[in-house]
Parts: C-alpha cells; structure tokens; sequence
C-alpha cells in the first residue's frame, strides 16, 4: 500500500500512481466543500481513458469525517455522478457501492501507538466500515465459498422458489411462522401480563394478516406469547394455564385460505360453554353487518354503538351489553381478545369518505379506549393499514401514531435480511449455521449467512459491483426507508424463478436473476399500491401512460402536470423525493412506471434509498 497526500494537488511525483490503471486507488475525503470539489477534479481525470467495467480498478472514495445531523446524500451522489459521465448502461451497476462512509471517530484525534489507535477503534463504526471494504476486495482463494452446483444448486432454488411462492400472502401453508421482529417484541413486553387492546398498524404485505393468523393459530394470548418466546409446553398445560382466549371478531379476505384454524378457534371458545355460542361465520357475519350499516351517513357516536353491537352479534346476541358478556367471562375465569383484520376491505374510500373515517375512528381510538378502561375481561387488537389511520386521524395523526408506534409493523434493513435468512433456511435445512439463533443475530452474521445465497457482490467478490445485500434492500425500498416482508418474499420468490446461468460457484442467485426479480417485484408491487392506496390509483396511471420521451429521471414540477395534492400524497407514501426541485422515484416503482435515468440521477435515486 502507498499513501500519497494529495493536499498539494497532482504531481509528477504522484502521477505514475495515479493515472496506472494496475494500481487501486482510494481517495481519501472529508466532507468539507473543498475536499468534495478537490476530488470530483481528481475523479474526473482518473475515469478519462479508464474502462469502468466490473473488473478495472475504478478509484473508490473513503468519506471521513462523516458527524451526525450532517446529510451525505447530496455529496455522495455527486461524487458517483462524476463516474456516470464516463460509464456506459452495460455497467451501471458498477458504481452503486462506491463511496464508504467513515463516522468521525474523536479517538483519531490524538494519536498514539498503532496498539493504542486499533484498540481505540475497536468494535466502532469506523473500523467496521474499512474491514468490510478489506473483506469483500480482498478474499483469499481458499476462503471462498464453493459448492458442487451440479449436484445441489438446482435442487436448493427450486426448494427455495415453492417455500417462497406459497408464502407470499397470510394463506400459506401454515408451517411458515411469523418472525420475531422489533415490533412483535414490542407487544409481547408491553402486554405480556395483562390483556391486549391495541392498533397493530402497516401497510400491505407487512405482515398483519400473517400476525393475525399466527395469534388465532395458538387460540390463547398466552400460548402465542410462549410460542414467540419458544418456550415450548404442551396441550395439556396450555390448557390448565391460558386464561386469554382469541376470537375472530373479523377477518381479512385471505382467511379464507386458513379455515381450520379460524374454526378450531371458534371450537375452542364455545368449549367454555357461555350462554352465547360463536358461529364458524362469525366473521363473515361481522363483515356483512358493517356493510349493511355503512349505507347510510353515521357519526362517530352511531359508530362506537355499532361496533359494539358486532361484538355482541357475534354471540348471537345473548348479551344485552358489554358488560353482561363481561359478567359472564368473570365468572368463567376467562379473558376474550377480538381480533380485528380486513378493515380495508370495508372502508376502501376513508381518504374521501367522512362515514368511513367516523367507522374508523369509533373503532380505533373510542372502543379501544373504553375496553381498556371499562372492562377487565375483554381486549380488542385491531390490524389496521397505516394510510387509513393518517385518513381519519386528520387533525391528531400524530399523537394516535405515537401511541401505537412501537408495535408498528416495520422492517428495518437488519429485518428484511433476517427475513430473507429465515425463509432460505426454512426452505433448506442447513443453510443457517451460525452459532446464534437467526431473531437474535447481528445484521454482520445475517450478511455473511446470506453471501452463500446472492454473493457478496453482484459480480465476483472482488469486482466493482454493488454489495449485493445493499442494493437489493435499496432496490425493494420507498423513500421512507420502508420496506414490506412481503416484498422480500416475492423477490425471493422470482429469483428462484429460473434456475440461471451457474456463472459463480460461490452461491445460489445469479446477478441476472436478481436484476430480473427486483424488475418483476416493481409491477406486483404497483398493482398491490393501486388496490391499497386508492388516491395514488390515477397518478400511477398518469405517469404510466405518459409518453416515453417524458420518463426520464429526474423530472420536473411541469413535466406531468401533478398537482400540489397528488405530490403530497406521493412524498407522503415515499414514491416521491423533491431535491433541488428534481423530482426522483424510487426503484421499486420506477421499473413498472417504464422510467429511464438521465446522466448523474441513478446514484442520487440509490443514495437516497441507501439513506
């Protein structure tokens, strides 16, 4: 290694080093105006004449000095966009992971021995960040992965590719369970000794219907949280000690894809033998009341009385009230926990609709706080699609948000990852080997685990292309960092599609593949969002159909005629990011929408997505 301090600018000296195509440059920045400027000039001069393809020693940049409320974005992106002025579109992937990002490390400001610095740095961010550059450059031979890819490969994706597809909506085959997240963890803590009455929110494919699934699955609240905690115990114990049965208050469409579960449920509450008996149809019964009613303009008050009457419908109305039921489950020795899902299917047009939000509203803000207040036996969860709390929480969103923020449905990035982990090692008994169980590994042993399954890069390990975890987590995101389980499900699932070219003996899922399913990913996923979000249904269709010649990222307020309005719903729902007054989409819709990247617009996308 030669470093070379370039403060003083090019020289005779440093040339020879410099403009060699053999030597491997990294160039050293902070992010100060100056050091940007001084190497987008440097940068300019190396990538003339040099082939920017995956195998040329493209100059990589080191970003110091990285401090906390100091945004990257646009510096980044810059950076990267002077390499696309000198790339070509068979190689624009090889620039995605370009830029590392160092955190100011205050240990480096005094320095001392070499022990002493290495000790210091230890474990930081920092030095993660450079292992990680050393670890996919630089890999000896006998260290990478190999497998006998005649024998197994072809065997491993199509296990992969049937797990995947029949898991891509909540009426698998049921052998699938519910991931322990952050936010399963959340509720589990928070009601693990009392009865839940709580809003599960998230969008589509977020994995509600499969929480629901997997609560009624295990007919008392208790059960689930032992099976979560996989303290297992059997049915015998389970019964003397469960006290919170579950019942299907309403259901989703795709209930119908586990009836055996809703009607063991059912089964398992009228074994009480309570003077009301639950019918196996007691959701469909619950839905089509709500449809009936919803005719007719009601207020928040009729609401709240109408909820309550589903509840007590659904016992045949035996009940004259709440409390009646209440009295009875008293003296029962037992707890009742309505479960809640297919809200969307109801109320479709709660952005238009004040009846709809007043429905909404009575359920998730007045029921839920009576239940909690008035009654010690009964709980109410209620799995709810995020844009429909924003619709008909206009003026307080904020605050009902925070209340029911920390059982949100959410998948960060370490998530996502240990999702896609999980499902590949369900798939194939063996993949996962770690000594720490897959809810409880870090997002390094999580990355390593899933390099045997899409690569440590989309090329060769040593070659200039994006980190393949990296991009494709970018790749399935929104601009507001979200990203659904369903989305790496399917994206798994079309990946395992066609068995590919076995170009590299060091994994599974070919770049072809990959590059093809995040493609495919994006025309599922905007016809799931026309179907949820009903508002952004014509502004889809409006950039769908406008002329080829306009689809160039980034575009401009003018160029598709959008309205205040609809900007704000697509910035709202993070389909859409203003920079600068460019307009940018993210990848995960812009390959169904048919958009092209202008020079410099593709690295800005990705490092907004990598934010």
């Amino acid at each position: 290694m030669v470093l070379v301090d370039l403060r003083a600018g090019l020289s005779e000296f440093s040339a020879p080093l410099l403009f060699d195509p053999r030597v491997k440059k990294y160039l050293v920045t902070s992010t100060s105006y100056q050091s940007v400027r001084g190497t987008e000039i440097v940068l300019h001069q190396l990538s003339k004449g040099l082939p920017l393809n995956g195998n040329s020693k493209i100059p990589e940049i080191l970003l110091t000095m990285g401090q906390e409320g100091v945004n990257t974005t646009e510096i980044i992106s810059n950076l990267v966009g002077v390499y696309d002025h000198y790339i070509t579109n068979d190689n624009e992937f090889v620039t995605d992971d370009i830029v590392t990002e160092l955190p100011f490390a205050s240990e480096l400001a005094h320095l001392e021995s070499l022990d002493k610095i290495m000790k210091s740095l230890d474990g930081r961010d920092f030095y993660k960040n450079i292992t990680g550059i050393v670890q996919s450059s630089y890999i000896p031979e006998n260290e990478k992965q190999k497998f006998d890819h005649k024998i197994v490969r072809g065997k491993l994706i199509q296990s992969i590719h049937d797990f995947a597809v029949k898991q891509i909506t909540a009426e698998g085959n049921g052998v699938f369970e519910v991931l322990m997240t952050d936010s399963i963890q959340n509720l589990i803590k928070k009601y693990k000794n009392s009865i839940p009455s709580t809003v599960i929110m998230g969008a589509k494919g977020s994995g509600k219907t499969f929480l629901y699934r997997e609560i009624l699955r295990n007919q008392y609240w208790e059960k689930f949280i032992m099976r979560m905690e996989q303290k297992g115990m059997n049915t015998g114990e389970c019964n003397k000690e469960m006290h919170v049965v579950t019942v299907p208050l309403l259901a989703s469409g795709n209930a119908g894809g586990f009836p055996e579960i809703i009607e063991n449920a059912v089964n398992n509450f009228n074994k009480y033998e309570m003077k009301g008996k639950l019918a196996n149809s007691i959701y469909i019964n619950s839905k089509d009341a709500l449809l009936k009613y919803m005719r007719a303009e009601h207020d928040i008050l009729d609401w709240k009385e109408f909820w309550k009457h589903v509840i007590l419908q659904a016992f045949q109305n035996e009940y004259q009230s709440l409390e009646e039921l209440e009295g009875e489950l008293n003296h029962k020795c037992i707890m009742v926990v309505f479960l809640v899902d297919g809200l969307e299917e109801i109320f479709q047009h709660t952005i238009s609709s004040k009846n709809e939000r007043n429905a909404i509203a009575a359920l998730c803000r007045d029921v839920i706080d009576e239940v909690k207040v008035a009654y010690r036996n009964l709980g109410l969860i209620v799995f709810l699609r995020k844009d429909m709390a924003r619709d008909s929480f206009t003026v307080n969103y904020e605050q009902f948000h925070s209340l029911y923020r920390s059982v949100e449905l959410q998948w960060s990035s370490t998530e996502a990852l240990r999702l896609a982990a999980w499902l590949t090692s369900q798939a194939v008994p063996g993949f996962y080997q770690e000594d720490v169980s897959i809810e409880l590994a870090p997002k390094e042993v999580l990355n390593q685990t899933l390099h045997k399954l899409w690569g440590v890069k989309l090329g060769k390990p040593t070659s200039n292309e994006a980190n393949s975890s990296r991009w494709i987590l970018a790749a399935l995101s929104d601009f507001n960092g979200q990203l659904q389980a369903r989305d790496i499900i399917r994206f798994l699932a079309k990946a395992t599609e066609n068995e590919g070219k076995p170009i590299y003996q060091d994994r599974y899922l070919m770049p072809a593949e990959i590059k093809k399913a995040v493609s495919e990913c994006s025309t599922d996923k905007i016809g799931e969002i026309k179907d949820e979000i009903k508002a952004l249904a014509p502004i889809f269709d409006k950039l769908e159909h406008a002329p080829a010649e306009h689809k160039l990222l980034p575009f401009f307020s003018d160029t598709f005629g959008l309205t205040a309005g609809e900007e704000k719903i697509l910035k709202q729902e993070g389909y859409l990011r203003i920079e600068n007054e460019k307009y940018y989409l993210p990848e995960i819709i812009r390959h169904a929408l048919k958009f092209k990247y202008g020079k410099g617009a593709r690295p800005k996308v990705l490092s907004l997505l990598l934010k």
